[in-house]
Order: C-alpha cells, then structure tokens, then sequence
C-alpha cells in the first residue's frame, strides 16, 4: 500500500458496506468509477512502437487494478478497439504469467472483479457491435453497456442512439450481433458542453432525450460533473431533503488512459481515499454501471429520477450539410444560430443568411454577428470547397 494500510483500507470498505446496506433508498449517492482506452491510444497496430506502448499501458493498468482488486473498488474498463487489438497481437504466454495465465481482458474481468463494457468512437469501420465482437473473442463476455455517445441530435456527430433498441450487427464482423441497453456518459464532441443529469431514465426519442418512456427499453445513467466536487454536492442534496431518499442520484468520474509518472499517489490521494470514506460513512456506494442498472431496477423499483436535466433541448448553435450539385454529398457546411428568444409571437423568428466574404477560403468564423441576441436565426455557411478543417464543404473552391 502506498498511504493506507490494508487494514485501514479494509475496515473502511467494509463499514461502507454494511451502513450502505443499512441506508438502502435512504440517501445513498451511486458512484461509479470507470476509464476509456480509446482508438487513439496508440499508432498503428503493427509499428514496432506500438508493442512498446501497448506493454507501458498493460503495466499501469495491472498496477491500478491491483490496487482497486485490494481495497475492493468496483470499477468499469471501457475499450475501443485499438486496445483489443492488441491485446489479441502481443499477450503471450511469458507475459500472461503475470496475469495468471490469462489475457489481460480476462484477467481483468475474473481476477479483478473489473466490468469490462464496450466504448466505441466508430472509428475505421468497428461499431459497437464490432468492438463487443472483439471483447467476446478475448474470453470475456460483452455486457449491455454502450460506453459513451454523442447525444445532441442537431449535432453533425449525433451517435443516433436510437439504432440499439434493436441488436446491433457488427461492421467488421457482420456475423456477429451485439444487444446494447444502457447509455452512459451523455457526451458532445470534445466534452465541450457536456450536460450534467444525475439519475436514470429512459428516454423517450432523440428529440426527447430527457423525457422518460416508462416503455422505452434502452436506459440512460447521468454522469453529474463526473468529479469529487459533484459527488459532494448530490450528498447534500440528500441530507438537505431536496430530493427524496427514494430518487436515486448518481455520479460517473472518468479516470484517463495516459498514465504517468505518479499517478498511482494522485490517484490514490486525491480519490480513491475520499471516496472510500465517503463509502464508510454511508453516503455513497461505488458500483460499476451494470450494477448500478440492477440497483435502480431492485431497490428503486426502476423509479426513473432525472436532476439537473438540460431546460432546453435544442442548443443555442448546431451545424448541418445540405447536399447538392455544387457540393455533391459531402454537402455544404451550414451552421444555425437560434435565438434564446424568437423576435416575434408564437415563436416565430425571421432568418437571416450571411455570405462569407474575402479570398481565402477560410469561411465560417466563431465571430459573433449578434442578430440572435435580437430574435434572428442566422444561417451561415461555407462556399463549396472552403472552411476550416472538419467544416470543409464538398466541392471545389473557385473563389466564392
């Protein structure tokens, strides 16, 4: 151990078990920790720097999970392909003597008592289906979790979540079938504007995303701030009586794939130990995601509990592309800008659309036009052929 004891740790686990038990629908805030390995996490598969990387981040993650496995902290290990890619290129039998014999995944899942769930940016080809696909073929069998999504339909990189209410046939490998029920981490690109709902619910459509469907059969859990800070907050929430004992709250934390030097202390100080007190006290519980599915479903008679829900759904700005003969099906890069209040009654507002002026082809800008602040929607878009990247219109660039 590094700054507890094992009976320090220890003792703290298990008093958290028993006044959790005590507390059941009784205030006690769900917590679950959990990390992506994403498809960025290394180069290509086969560069002989990779099998460097890939051992670095085997290392780290035997280490954590150790320490987690020691002190009995349920954790959810969600991977994108890459990783299990190599997972299934470079385990060999003298490095899975470190493992007991097993690849990592497995030794994760049935050493370590980890939820190994599927996270999928989509990336080359590999679905989610694809990714379960790969998780099943290294001996461990995919859960129902869908680690992760774009949620915003008006968004360009909207995930369409709606597409699991069916079994999802994998891309890569078309003759595998993935069923994926829960929705974590309510996401927009770059995390840049995350929500922050606390609770589960299911919802009702992707224009509806907050409302609950009590027929609805895929489920949403709210991540909150996804920190210490926020965990705090929802167990006041609870001692405070602004929201009953009988609604559930919960709190996702991300932990990040880059390890480095220390990080174990940070991890350890900064967290793992604040949590574990909290769990002694009573106040929280820590569960991976299918067990915080099997808690709300048991204990909370699938009440569904949405706080701290978005009051709006459609967002301020979006972007779309309208396909056509000059911009073919690439499309032309359009973003709306929408009013907080539209100029006339019955929320009816008139449209503007500027045309992007100078040479350079650089188009679309972030500089304000403020016609929204007085109850315009403004259109702006870029010439086919011209933007900045990820916004390029399709076509050719002939100078406006």
């Amino acid at each position: 151990m590094m700054l507890f004891t094992k009976f320090m740790l220890l003792t703290s686990f298990f008093f958290g078990v028993l006044l959790s038990a005590a507390r059941a629908n009784d205030g006690v805030v769900y917590v679950v920790l959990f990390m992506h390995n994403e498809d960025t996490i290394f180069g290509d598969i086969d560069d002989p720097a990779t099998a460097h990387k890939y051992l670095r981040q085997r290392e780290m993650l035997v280490e954590m999970a150790e320490f987690l496995h020691e002190n009995s902290v349920a954790f959810a290990w969600q991977s994108d392909w890459k990783f299990l890619q190599g997972v299934l290129k470079y385990e060999t039998p003298e490095l899975m003597d470190s493992t007991g014999g097993k690849n990592l995944v497995r030794w994760l899942k049935e050493d370590m008592g980890f939820a190994v769930d599927a996270h999928s940016h989509e990336h080359y080809g590999y679905n989610y289906a694809d990714v379960a696909c790969l998780i099943d073929s290294l001996g461990v069998p995919p859960t129902d979790i869908i680690g992760g999504h774009i949620w915003d339909p008006y968004n360009e990189k909207y995930a369409d979540w709606e597409r699991f209410r069916r079994p999802l046939q994998g891309s890569r490998f078309p003759y595998y079938t993935w069923n994926g029920r829960v929705l974590i981490g309510s996401g927009t690109p770059g995390h840049t504007y995350d929500p922050q709902p606390s609770g589960v619910w299911r919802p009702t459509d992707k224009y509806n995303y907050w409302q609950d469907d009590p027929n609805g059969n895929i489920l949403c859990i709210g991540q909150y701030t996804g920190d210490l800070a926020g965990v705090e907050e929802l167990v006041q929430l609870y001692r405070t009586d602004a929201v009953p004992a009988d609604h559930i709250l919960t709190c996702t934390i991300h932990t990040p794939q880059h390890f480095y030097d220390g990080f174990m202390d940070d991890f350890e100080q900064d967290l793992i130990e604040p949590l574990l007190q909290m769990q002694a006290n009573g106040d929280i519980r820590i569960v991976n995601f299918s067990q915080l599915i099997e808690i709300w479903e048991t204990e909370f008679d699938s009440l569904p509990h949405l706080y701290n829900a978005p009051d709006i759904v459609m967002p301020s700005q979006f972007s779309v592309r309208v396909p056509g003969d000059a911009a073919g099906n690439e499309g032309v890069f359009v973003q709306v800008t929408l009013p907080s209040t539209p100029r006339y009654e019955n929320r009816q507002a008139p449209v503007v659309v500027h045309v992007t002026g100078g040479w350079d082809g650089v188009g679309v800008t972030d500089k304000a036009h403020g016609l929204a602040d007085q109850g315009f929607i403004e259109l702006d878009f870029n010439f086919p052929g011209s933007g900045r990247p990820g916004e390029v219109s399709g076509g050719v660039y002939d100078e406006r």
